[in-house]
């Protein structure tokens, strides 16, 4: 089967061509297609593709029993399997579900110091810290919820929930800003300390700081307790939803007090796959808001969600206020066609995914400054 071309399929290739590259670890929310756009590379590149899946395939858990010195684990898998064949420089190993075999994780260094085998791991890493490991190694939404379950570790699996369960109802809310004092009741900040560093880390959520003002640099000005909660998959925020109100949206195309939260979800994550980290803006007296913000080589950018065409006096307040010095243009999200009225670009939802590209390139519009 052949599949559309993705962006994966160019940073596989790149990693391939890049000299010396190490073990690469792909994660990811789930049923992406992580697997299937791997699986096709690894066929096109490789002669030979050792693929083995910890979850659906646990035997091969043992290959790593008897160390992590590369023949040996070559020799383990071979028990296993002899008709696989191990071709140096043109051998892939592709370990699937990797959050399922963490003794897999350690054996990257060494598949690295060897050598003569490029080694690929997917997988959604909720029961391993990927951060660690990439320092060693140089029904859906039922599913998630199954997965807290099972690989939240020493953490309260209670209380992830809790926030998890919980990411819906405040998105739903005209300020959208994640409360733990509105989690549960009686809820205190120190009993959920980490939970949602454990949601983010499992690549469930992306997190939207709050800016103290709306100035360069943007990673330097923030409150870190402050910030909303998205999902990475837009999918489990509809799946939160009650039946009635998801059929009434795929039928009747209503969403409800949902449709800002939506829309934004979606653009954050169109955002946070383009590589931006995700921030937005309230002044004390909720006067100039802001959805989110990101950069170009000179000046801070506000960027406006509009779920619905209406004003945008937030986004003019920004640009035109000498107070904000950063600020030279914006853009407005919407049901817009491309555009530039002197102050503000327009686009069309879908092409957020090219944003970072054109403040880049700044392709040349009519009547663009």
């Amino acid at each position: 089967m052949e599949l559309l071309k993705r962006k994966i399929d160019h940073d596989l290739t790149e990693w391939k061509n890049k000299k010396d590259h190490l073990p690469l670890i792909v994660k990811g929310a789930r049923q992406i297609g992580k697997t299937l756009s791997i699986r096709q590379f690894a066929q096109q590149n490789y002669k030979n593709v050792i693929e083995i899946n910890f979850a659906l395939q646990k035997q091969y858990k043992s290959i790593f029993d008897n160390g992590f010195e590369v023949d040996t684990i070559l020799k383990n898998i071979s028990l296993l399997n002899p008709s696989f064949t191990f071709t140096e420089g043109d051998t892939l190993f592709f370990f699937d579900e990797l959050q399922d075999c963490a003794n897999c994780a350690t054996s990257l260094k060494p598949f690295h110091l060897d050598g003569r085998y490029d080694v690929i791991c997917s997988g959604s890493l909720m029961g391993i810290n990927y951060q660690q490991i990439e320092s060693n190694s140089v029904g859906f939404k039922e599913d998630y919820e199954e997965d807290i379950t099972k690989y939240a570790g020493g953490l309260d699996k209670g209380k992830i929930h809790n926030v998890f369960r919980k990411i819906p109802a405040f998105l739903g809310r005209d300020n959208k800003k994640f409360q733990i004092s509105k989690v549960a009741d009686g809820a205190r900040g120190r009993e959920y300390v980490g939970t949602v560093d454990w949601l983010d880390n499992a690549g469930m959520i992306n997190r939207c700081y709050c800016m103290e003002t709306p100035e360069l640099p943007l990673k330097g000005n923030y409150n870190p307790d402050q910030f909303k909660l998205y999902f990475r998959d837009t999918g489990l925020l509809i799946g939160s939803l009650d039946e009635e109100a998801q059929e009434d949206l795929r039928a009747n195309k209503n969403f409800n007090t949902y449709k800002g939260a939506i829309y934004e979800n979606i653009v954050a994550d169109m955002l946070v796959k383009q590589g931006y980290s995700l921030f937005y803006y309230k002044n004390v007296k909720g006067t100039v808001e802001m959805d989110f913000f990101v950069r170009d080589a000179n000046s801070l950018i506000p960027v406006e969600v509009k779920a619905i065409d209406g004003a945008t006096r937030s986004l003019n307040s920004l640009i035109e206020k000498e107070q904000y010095s950063d600020i030279r243009y914006g853009i407005k999200l919407g049901y817009k066609n491309i555009g530039f009225n002197g102050k503000f670009y327009t686009f069309p939802y879908f092409l957020t995914f090219f944003l970072k590209r054109f403040l880049k390139e700044k392709i040349s519009l009519p009547g663009c400054m």
